[in-house]
């Protein structure tokens, strides 16, 4: 199932599909949990925490984590709980739409177990970020006629308010072509359809 699909069963049902992204979410979940503990200096000992995080500049096996940081790593073994996650960690890669883009955003989103659509944006564009500033570089826009998701839980490191995690969907609805953060108030307002 390509992901404008999934966005035309929010639209139609108000239904978020939990089967058919578990797996995904399981991936996504452990990636922004373990990204906390790759930026405080982990040592990853598994097959896939070494094909997912650098381990050249790691420093120790019991990183200090901030109160920020270990909010945000109960959060997210929280969710993993509600979506039954068991994580093989032998794999080598992580199943999550724009991986490439997410290893190099600054703060991680942290998966949902909810979702929000908008279909067919008619704002003006508005650009995504790397982290939740807008002194960070910009990683991607959402531009006029442009879908987007919503499947992230507002919540970072820096509990920055009012900054969301949006994935944009390309024209042909199979891949998730921006990702990032953004503050814009008023984009769902402008959206011909909303879900979720």
């Amino acid at each position: 199932m390509n992901i404008k699909n999934i966005l035309t069963i929010l639209f139609f049902t108000g239904l978020t599909p939990v089967p058919s992204f578990a797996d995904e979410a399981c991936d996504d979940l452990w990636f922004s949990r373990n990204s906390i503990f790759d930026a405080n200096g982990y040592c990853f000992g598994s097959t896939l925490g070494k094909a997912v995080f650098d381990n050249s500049d790691c420093t120790t096996k019991s990183p200090k984590l901030n109160s920020a940081d270990k909010a945000m790593v109960a959060e997210a073994k929280e969710m993993e709980a509600r979506w039954a996650c068991n994580m093989n960690t032998n794999k080598t890669r992580l199943d999550i739409h724009s991986f490439a883009r997410r290893q190099t955003l600054v703060d991680q989103p942290l998966r949902d177990d909810t979702e929000s659509g908008c279909g067919k944006y008619v704002g003006a564009d508005f650009p995504l970020y790397a982290s939740q500033s807008t002194n960070a570089r910009v990683v991607g826009t959402v531009s006029y006629g442009d879908d987007f998701i919503n499947a992230h839980i507002s919540f970072s490191t820096t509990q920055t308010e009012n900054w969301w995690y949006v994935s944009s969907i390309s024209k042909d609805g199979q891949y998730l072509s921006d990702i990032g953060w953004t503050n814009n108030p008023s984009a769902w307002e402008n959206c011909t359809t909303v879900a979720g």
